[in-house]
């Protein structure tokens, strides 16, 4: 909440508010409001169709908001542009998106698996196809694969710059996945102060519906 306070506060000179536009969208990915930085991230895009960081962010923003599956046949574009890029990192990420857009988009999470563990094996310096990992076991509601993705970005936790609260959140999705609502919770309640009213209300409800589906299945 206050990284998006001082972002929004800042002079409104091009060059800074093009560098305080990608913060924000990253900040508004971290707590989950997809929705809110689809416009934005899109903004960033058209202004550097060629960076691939600016594009990566777009294509999460459309793969992972509410009427993603309307977006279907840009997403596939988009993805296929970051693999014309032509950077390792480029190739990565690509990797990573389409991964998730078989889960997501397709509803196979078999091939989603395939491709993410294939992206794991080719960059094992690179914690983001992890990340992806994680998110695809999450939506297809696979206990083992979560676990696998944990597991890994725990015993790496030192070398990735990524943060605590990443790895709390996943942790309590894994509870959720195994119907321990309270638990699930508990564990990413020292982060709960730092999202805005909207995305805690949007993690408290993807934990209870988990639960929920899991009680029933």
């Amino acid at each position: 909440k206050e990284a998006l306070e001082k972002f929004q506060s800042l002079p409104t000179d091009k060059q800074i508010s093009q560098r305080a536009n990608r913060e924000i969208v990253q900040v508004l990915v971290q707590i989950e409001e997809y929705d809110k930085a689809l416009t934005l991230a899109r903004v960033n895009y058209e202004g550097n169709t060629n960076n691939q960081f600016h594009l990566q962010a777009y294509i999460n923003c459309l793969i992972k908001s509410e009427n993603a599956v309307d977006n279907e046949l840009e997403i596939e574009q988009k993805i296929q542009h970051l693999y014309n890029i032509n950077s390792s990192q480029s190739k990565e990420m690509a990797e990573t998106a389409r991964a998730l857009f078989h889960m997501k988009i397709k509803n196979d999470s078999v091939k989603a698996f395939e491709i993410i563990d294939d992206c794991i094996a080719a960059y094992p310096s690179n914690y983001y196809p992890l990340l992806g990992k994680a998110d695809i076991a999450i939506l297809s509601y696979n206990k083992v694969k979560l676990r696998e993705a944990i597991d890994s970005l725990e015993a790496q936790f030192s070398n990735y710059p990524f943060s605590i609260r990443t790895l709390d959140k996943y942790k309590a999705y894994d509870y959720a996945l195994k119907n321990q609502y309270e638990k699930a919770l508990q564990t990413f309640d020292p982060h709960l102060r730092n999202y805005t009213e909207e995305g805690l209300s949007r993690f408290r409800k993807n934990i209870k519906r988990i639960c929920e589906d899991n009680s029933k299945s």
